[in-house]
C-alpha cells in the first residue's frame, strides 16, 4: 500500500513539473511575442526625440535657476543624470532620487557628486 501511495506521489509530482515547464514556456513564448510587438511599433513611430534635464530647463525656465524640489528615478542611470547637471546653473531645494542599487561604485560616486554641491543626502527606506 506504502508502495502505492509513493508511486501515486511521484506521478502527481512530474505531472506537476511538466505543466510548470509547459507554462513557463508559454510566458517566454508570450514574452518573446510582446518583445516583437514592441520592436515594431517603436520602427514603425520612428527615434524617439529626448531632451537632457539642462535642455529642459533650458528651454522652459532659463538658466540660472533654483528649482524647489527635482525627484529623479532613471533606473540605475542616476550618475549619469548627475553628470550632466550644471550645478553652477541649476540650485536645488531638494532631490528625491533612488539609488543605484546594483552597483555600490556608482552609488558611491553619485553620493560623493552631489555631496560636493552642498547636497545633504537622506537614507531613508523605499515603500
Amino acid at each position: 500500500m506504502q508502495f502505492a501511495v509513493a508511486l501515486v506521489n511521484a506521478e502527481a509530482k512530474a505531472q506537476q513539473e511538466a505543466i510548470e515547464v509547459a507554462r513557463q514556456k508559454a510566458v517566454e513564448e508570450a514574452s518573446e511575442e510582446a518583445k516583437q510587438e514592441s520592436v515594431e511599433v517603436a520602427e514603425q513611430k520612428g527615434p524617439i526625440q529626448c531632451l537632457t534635464l539642462i535642455e529642459i530647463i533650458q528651454k522652459h525656465v532659463g538658466m540660472p535657476t533654483f528649482l524647489d524640489v527635482f525627484s529623479l528615478d532613471v533606473e540605475g542611470a542616476e550618475l549619469d543624470e548627475y553628470l550632466s547637471i550644471y550645478f553652477s546653473q541649476v540650485d536645488f531645494g531638494f532631490i528625491f532620487a533612488e539609488q543605484d542599487g546594483r552597483s555600490k561604485k556608482k552609488r558611491n560616486r553619485s553620493t560623493n557628486l552631489v555631496r560636493k554641491q552642498r547636497i545633504h543626502i537622506f537614507r531613508g527606506q523605499t515603500v
